[in-house]
């Protein structure tokens, strides 16, 4: 009898790992339901730049979702699972405080996808313009040393 090897596919690994992500969110979902259905529309309606941004983006680019999404979780997370801690029934969705660390979450994350490109951009030319300064300053030392020549120009004899 042949032994059958157990390997998992790129594409099997992704399928579980969203399936494990679809059954912790599904939890969250519920944890935060039964706490209070307001905290479950905050949460909804925070991430709703998240969703515009996954619908923005083509299949498979998902940067400006997963940019703005997870700043936007990192400060809806603590907000209802602070409200749900306290034991009181706080106003998240009334509460200016609240969607202003929204708001600046989600604006941050907007602001990561489309300035971190031009900073590459930036940084990338600085360092080219380093290096082409360099390689002249060389060539000019090995003109110095051995003569026009070096460089391909006929000299002035010749």
């Amino acid at each position: 009898m042949k032994a059958i090897k157990a390997r998992m596919t790129t594409a099997q690994v992704a399928a579980n790992g969203r399936a494990a992500l679809t059954l912790i969110g599904i939890g969250l979902i519920i944890v935060v339901a039964a706490s209070s259905f307001s905290y479950l529309v905050f949460a909804a309606a925070a991430l709703m730049p998240t969703i515009g941004a996954a619908i923005m983006e083509r299949r498979g680019q998902r940067q400006m979702a997963i940019s703005v999404g997870a700043l936007t979780l990192a400060t809806v997370i603590p907000l209802v699972i602070g409200a749900i801690a306290t034991g009181s029934q706080r106003n998240l969705l009334g509460s200016s405080t609240a969607w202003t660390f929204v708001g600046l979450a989600a604006a941050a994350g907007f602001a990561i996808y489309f300035l971190m490109p031009v900073a590459n951009v930036w940084i990338d030319d600085m360092r080219s313009q380093a290096r082409l300064r360099a390689l002249r300053e060389r060539q000019q030392q090995l003109e110095k040393d051995w003569g026009p020549e070096v460089a391909g120009r006929p000299t002035a004899a010749g």
